[in-house]
């Protein structure tokens, strides 16, 4: 039994939960300036099968990245560049296949394919000025639609098929 950890400035582990040691490191701090440390990334996600880990990175150079490990062999699947932007939520489709980040700063949600590496797709999502902070995201079990969550009683609901969002209240 174990259970996977995010921690400020990227660090992924996973720790044992009988003997309450950390079993592997995926992912060190790239940052060491403690003020850098502080929200300069935040999200991890686990596939649904607990295979797969994904978390946000921001590297020594400033930018930012999306990384991929598989949990059971340790080895990185992907790195997917972000830039100066920072994705404030993370979720795997529910066949591991894609990769959802949402970065906020651009409203936009970047799909990518895992396998090859590259961007598939991206979904522009109307946000306007009342609702800019995200980080619930979560597919629908088909892999079909992807709601992603935030502020201002608002709820982002995507059609992967179509690629296009459009904006529910919460009620």
């Amino acid at each position: 039994r174990s259970v996977m950890t995010f921690e400020d400035g990227g660090k992924v582990s996973r720790w044992n939960l009988e003997s309450r040691t950390e079993e592997a490191m995926f992912q060190a701090r790239e940052l060491t300036n403690p003020l850098s440390l502080i929200s300069s990334s935040g999200y991890m996600s686990v596939s649904d099968d607990g295979e797969w880990v994904a978390s946000v990175v921001r590297k020594a150079s400033g930018d930012f990245a999306v990384r991929v490990w598989d949990v059971r062999q340790g080895n990185l699947l992907a790195e997917f560049p972000a830039g100066p932007h920072r994705a404030q939520g993370l979720a795997f489709s529910p066949d591991r296949k894609s990769l959802t980040a949402f970065f906020s700063d651009t409203d936009v949600a970047r799909i990518w394919d895992i396998e090859e590496k590259a961007v598939a797709r991206e979904i522009s999502i109307d946000a306007g000025t009342d609702f800019k902070f995200y980080g619930a995201i979560q597919y629908s079990r088909d892999g079909q639609w992807l709601a992603i969550g935030g502020g201002a009683g608002y709820v982002h609901l995507l059609d992967i098929k179509a690629g296009t969002a459009r904006k529910l209240p919460i009620t």
